[in-house]
């Protein structure tokens, strides 16, 4: 029996539907985590009203190797752009590797900087570990940055600046590499899948932010913790959830180009980018 053609034309209508009824749905249960504040000699910074206070929140699963060189490397940029205060909030997602261990002893020897860890008891996804961090935050504007470094941290204190500059319109400045596409250092692979996601995404997804998937995203707290509340998608495919959510609630944002560099060790290159991939168009589309 022959589809009836009204039915044809309905189809392109539902993955936006499905995106927008996301928020309905009940909350995702979350596993229990243990928040610690590292000790820090950093106890009274010298606070600058021009400047939001700031929480920069690392999801981190099995990055007990590249996370500590990608600290080091976030605690120069803080010391030469003097934002102060701070926090540095580690979600460590259910890790086997000794991920808390390498941040409490990174930490320990880098005591200047305010370091918080959050430990999953399992894993949640990258989603996840952000919801639970951008609920523990405590900072004026909430900054999601990836565990590999792989967007200069120079970028910090740039977004902070535009994000206090438009404090009073602008919710959200989200990292972009689409002015990379061309340029980037990046596997063939990679780059196709990266394209072919996001053909679906401007297709499907309630955002026109063309990098969706950039790790680097700065919040307003009000805006940002409102957001990650309401994130239903706790995987791979949840910032596009968090975009379409801007969209949906009316949250200002602006999609700011960052230097970007990719860095070995991806866990999607683990998961396997192919059944990743599936795994995200299959959320996008519903």
């Amino acid at each position: 029996m022959p589809i009836p053609l009204f039915c044809l034309l309905l189809l392109p209508l539902l993955p936006p539907l499905a995106l927008a009824l996301l928020p309905l749905l009940s909350p995702p249960s979350l596993p229990p985590h243990k928040l610690t504040r590292l000790p820090t000699t950093c106890t009274s910074p010298t606070y600058i009203p021009s400047i939001p206070t700031l929480s920069i929140i690392i999801p981190a699963y099995n990055e007990a190797l590249r996370l500590p060189p990608a600290l080091t490397s976030l605690r120069s940029s803080l010391r030469r752009s003097g934002l102060r205060p701070l926090e540095v909030l580690v979600c460590v997602d259910g890790s086997t590797d000794g991920t808390c261990e390498a941040v409490k002893a990174w930490s320990k020897n880098n005591p200047d900087l305010p370091v918080a860890v959050a430990d999953l008891s399992r894993n949640a996804g990258k989603g996840g570990a952000l919801k639970v961090g951008f609920a523990e935050a405590r900072g004026e504007a909430l900054l999601m940055a990836d565990a590999d470094g792989a967007t200069d941290w120079d970028e910090v204190g740039r977004f902070v600046g535009i994000l206090r500059d438009d404090m009073k319109g602008v919710g959200a400045v989200i990292g972009s590499r689409a002015h990379l596409a061309d340029g980037v250092k990046r596997t063939r692979f990679r780059a196709v899948l990266m394209r072919g996601f996001h053909f679906v995404v401007s297709v499907f997804g309630r955002t026109r932010v063309k990098d969706t998937q950039c790790g680097f995203k700065l919040f307003s707290a009000k805006e940002g913790k409102r957001l990650f509340s309401n994130v239903r998608l706790l995987r791979w495919s949840f910032d596009v959830e968090v975009l379409s959510l801007c969209t949906a609630m009316g949250v200002p944002h602006v999609e700011v180009p960052v230097r970007w560099e990719e860095v070995d060790g991806s866990k999607l290159a683990e998961e396997g980018l192919g059944w990743a991939a599936v795994r995200m168009l299959r959320d996008v589309v519903g």
